[in-house]
Order: structure tokens, then sequence, then C-alpha cells
């Protein structure tokens, strides 16, 4: 199986110190594509939450994280002991401090979403595997009160509707060069449609009974 995150994750940050001075730190950011059934087997935790409360702070001269607060609204994969769960991401903004990770989405709040944690007990760049891999959104306006529970929508992190998962886990060449993901994009295997067509999006609960079907057949393997 291929590792997305160590071998992959370099930073390009932009820290802005106060004003009118700043300083600037410019790496490259590369993070390797997974499939999504790594996605799914790499997860410690998988979650539908809702955003309740962001929080940045300086944890350094030159470091600030932010903390995004979910209350658990379903398990699918893993245990939480609590109501809530809040997951760590590097940057943000305090006063007129900002640290900035290139192609790093920090869910706001009130956003309803579908979640792949790589670790609970460790403090990653980004706490979702594979970044934007991991993070699954729920359409806004199927959140609306409009709308039956059943037929909320899923999307990927950049809002693209998600309208089909893979069912079988492929063959992996481990001679291949590690392909690169496309800022935003989901993982392989994972179908989108264009973001005009959020009604022919997965149902959440559809999404949910996908990654369940998946983890099933990855315990049985």
């Amino acid at each position: 199986m291929r590792d997305s995150s160590l071998r992959s994750i370099a930073l390009r940050m932009v820290l802005l110190l106060t004003l009118p001075f700043f300083s600037c730190l410019v790496q490259a950011t590369t993070i390797t594509e997974l499939h999504f059934s790594e996605v799914v087997a790499k997860a410690q935790l998988v979650f539908e939450g809702r955003v309740t409360d962001v929080q940045a702070q300086q944890t350094g001269p030159r470091m600030i994280n932010t903390l995004v607060t979910f209350k658990v609204i379903d398990v699918i994969k893993g245990q939480v002991e609590e109501t809530t769960i809040t997951l760590h991401y590097t940057g943000g903004r305090v006063g007129q401090r900002q640290l900035m990770i290139a192609d790093m989405q920090i869910p706001e709040v009130g956003e309803t979403g579908v979640y792949f944690v790589s670790s609970l007990q460790n403090n990653l760049v980004h706490p979702l595997v594979g970044w934007s891999q991991g993070h699954f959104r729920v359409d806004e306006q199927s959140q609306s009160g409009n709308v039956p529970p059943e037929n909320r929508r899923i999307m990927t992190a950049s809002g693209r509707p998600v309208s089909s998962l893979p069912t079988t886990r492929p063959d992996v060449d481990n001679t291949a060069p590690l392909p690169l993901l496309a800022p935003g994009a989901a993982a392989r295997g994972v179908q989108v449609l264009g973001a005009s067509q959020p009604e022919q999006a997965l149902t959440v609960e559809a999404f949910k009974s996908g990654v369940r079907q998946m983890l099933r057949e990855q315990e049985g393997s």
C-alpha cells in the first residue's frame, strides 16, 4: 500500500508577521494520489460530523494551528469516546499573523461532512488521510430544512458531486512512479460530476454504506 503522507508532504508555507514586517517560508507542496480503498484502510477514524467551532492558536514563534471541533453524528470506522472531536490543522490567522499552507482546506463552522482521520494520537500537518482525499462535504443546499435527511448529497472537498465509489481494490504496481494529487482532487476511483449536478450525487447514506462495504471487504481479505 502506498504511503501518501510522510513521503509526499513538503509544505509551501507563507508566514505573515505583524505588518508592515513579514517573513515567508516557501516550499513545494506535493501530495501522493491514493486509491479510495487506501484512504479507507489508512484512516484510524471515519465519521460524519458537523463543525461547531474553529479556533486559531499561535503555538510557537512561527507556528499557528487551527483547532476544528466537530459534533459527531455517526461513526463509520473506529471509536470515539465523546460526542465531539477536535482536529488540529496547521495554519491559520491570529491577529495580524497568518500561516498559510498551500492546498490546506480548513472546514468552517456549519460545515457537515464525512471525514477520514489519519491519527487520533498524533497532530499531523493535515489531520485527514491524503488531505482533500479524506474530506467529503454534505451539499449545503441539501442541509436545508426543506430537504429530507435521506436525500442529503455528498460532495468532494472542492464541491464536486460524488456519483459513485469503487467497488473493488485495484492491483497496485509498486514499481510505478507515485502519482501526485491535483489540488483539491478526490482519490482515484471516486467518480465525480460537474458542480452544477448536485442532484445526481450519491446520498450521504449511500456514500457511508459504500465505505462500510469496503471496510467489510478489507477485513475479510
